[in-house]
């Protein structure tokens, strides 16, 4: 889908949203005393940038997440969320997360409504507490799925490095083989997600027999 369609289709599931999302109660909640951050500003836009939380847990991050998004609209899974609306769905995995530009907007036109506002996916509050424990919670997975990337962008020059001057080369285990295979087939039913984390299952078993693996998860965070 394009990015008109997207926007596009967007709005109208908003609308649709409102109808189901359990925390939409009031606009009126919003203020400048009960604002959790100077970043936030009442207006038009762009009116939150997401903090990020220094003592938090990664687990704990997802779990405060499905906390807030859970609903007949979105289901919050390990890697992903789904989003479903009569006919649309559409999914969000985490792993798309690094280099997107987290923020919650203001629309005026649509009753004051928060939106934490990604290319894929958009989440729709009336509490702009609400809309920034999502922005903030996103922020986390991206920051520390980015330093996942990096990590192993800066590891697979000399993992490979490493494998072409191996007189012998390790062989993979018959768990890392089961472990391909699945990725594999994740991949080839875009389950992005899941395939990324497969490959990287099969990297920490033996990080040097299965120097694809690398290539694989570089292509599929690209």
């Amino acid at each position: 889908m394009n990015m008109v369609k997207r926007v596009l289709s967007f709005n109208v599931c908003v609308i649709i949203m409102l109808g189901y999302i359990g925390c939409a109660t009031s606009n009126s909640d919003f203020s400048a005393s009960n604002a959790s951050s100077e970043s936030m500003r009442p207006g038009y836009g762009v009116v939150y940038e997401p903090v990020l939380q220094p003592d938090a847990e990664f687990e704990a991050v997802k779990q405060d997440l499905a906390k807030l998004l859970n609903n007949k609209v979105y289901t919050v899974h390990d890697d992903h969320i789904d989003m479903s609306i009569n006919t649309k769905s559409d999914t969000l995995s985490f792993y798309q997360l690094p280099g997107y530009a987290i923020v919650v907007k203001r629309y005026k036109d649509q009753g004051g409504l928060y939106v934490v506002d990604l290319p894929e996916m958009g989440f729709g509050f009336w509490k702009s507490r609400s809309a920034q424990r999502v922005a903030d919670n996103l922020f986390f997975i991206q920051q520390h799925l980015q330093r996942q990337q990096d990590e192993l962008f800066s590891r697979l020059e000399a993992k490979a490095a490493e494998y072409r001057t191996l007189p012998v080369k390790p062989s993979m285990s018959e768990e890392q083989r089961r472990l391909i295979v699945q990725a594999n087939a994740a991949n080839q039913q875009k389950e992005y997600g899941r395939a990324i984390a497969l490959y990287l299952q099969t990297l920490e078993l033996e990080p040097v027999s299965y120097p694809a693996g690398y290539f694989n998860v570089a292509l599929l965070y690209a």
